[in-house]
């Protein structure tokens, strides 16, 4: 996971968006993360922490900056669709036990089992606390039908605006907790939804990143929105894995 930053030098309190390190150079996140406002964009991607204020969990954290972003070019405010982006760092990031690239899903078709854990992390509000979390989180999710995601969504003209087709299935991923009792909280944009690598231990495959979050934590039936990775591989290996020739 990275812990994006948007002032000149990295500093703990203008770290704000989440996203995922998918190569040695490049960070995977949604277009919500590419500014801070309407003119401050993202300057830092830190790799290796946990919190972001001590300096004595035993992580080893590192600050890349970002010289390169990248919108996808079908995104429009205030629609959730095709809300991804990409941030490229000014040098290579150095691969440790701290530190390694996230797989990417690349079946369309996929979807969780009920033997599949699903697994969000970021930084994100504990409880109704509307702060940023200092530490790295995670929590298990469920798969949430269309359906209901889009029916908590329409419930306000806000909703209906950012999801004026309803929940795209092929692009879009809802996840929350059937029961009520965990959640998100909303989390912060750019988090990563993900399961764990079939083949490869302590490796995992991130399936979605977080665009929409309702910010009710935790309430049943009140799932969060994912832009589906796989609907957009293509679009992702041409800038980070271009062919040559």
């Amino acid at each position: 996971m990275a812990l994006l930053g948007y002032s000149k030098y990295p500093r703990d309190d203008t770290w704000a968006c989440s996203g995922s390190l998918i190569s040695n150079r490049w960070i995977l996140s949604t277009v919500g993360c590419e500014r801070l406002g309407n003119t401050t964009v993202v300057q830092w991607a830190r790799l290796g922490g946990l919190n972001y204020s001590s300096e004595t969990d035993d992580a080893r954290p590192t600050d890349y900056q970002i010289d390169q972003r990248i919108v996808h070019p079908d995104f429009r405010k205030p629609s959730l669709y095709n809300d991804i982006a990409l941030f490229h760092l000014d040098q290579d990031v150095e691969f440790s036990s701290y530190v390694r690239p996230m797989c990417l899903n690349a079946d369309p078709n996929w979807q969780s089992s009920a033997s599949q854990i699903v697994i969000s992390t970021g930084w994100g509000p504990i409880l109704d606390d509307k702060s940023m979390s200092l530490d790295l989180l995670k929590v298990s999710l469920d798969i949430i039908s269309a359906d209901l995601c889009k029916s908590n969504y329409y419930a306000s003209i806000a909703g209906r605006k950012q999801l004026m087709h309803g929940i795209v299935e092929d692009s879009m991923i809802c996840a929350g907790d059937v029961s009520g009792e965990k959640d998100i909280c909303g989390g912060i944009a750019g988090s990563s939804l993900q399961i764990v690598h079939a083949n490869h231990t302590c490796m995992y495959t991130q399936v979605g990143v977080l665009s929409a979050g309702k910010g009710q934590c935790p309430k049943k039936d009140s799932p969060d929105i994912y832009t589906r990775v796989s609907k957009f591989l293509p679009w992702i290996e041409q800038i980070v894995w271009p062919k040559s020739g």
